[in-house]
């Protein structure tokens, strides 16, 4: 099951952009990025550059994410 980590704002030049990372619940993540156009998100077809300012914000989410991955393993071994 997905579960979403966090995500956060930016923008791409005057177009407003919105990241998800999450926890694809098996051994993956997922970075999607949207974009704001016509009063409504869309999934953006190709990456997004994302800004210095946002780099350290990205990163922390996908160690969050690793984390995630991690303990639900641990638990499934301990399970066992």
């Amino acid at each position: 099951m997905e579960k979403l980590i966090g995500s956060f704002d930016t923008k791409k030049g005057h177009e407003q952009v919105r990241v998800y990372v999450t926890d694809n619940g098996k051994t993956s993540i997922s970075v999607r990025m949207f974009s704001y156009r016509n009063g409504d998100w869309h999934l953006t077809k190709k990456g997004v550059t994302i800004p210095g300012t946002k780099v350290y914000k990205l990163t922390k989410l996908i160690e969050k994410a690793a984390e995630s991955i991690a303990e639900r393993k641990l638990q499934t071994a301990t399970n066992a």
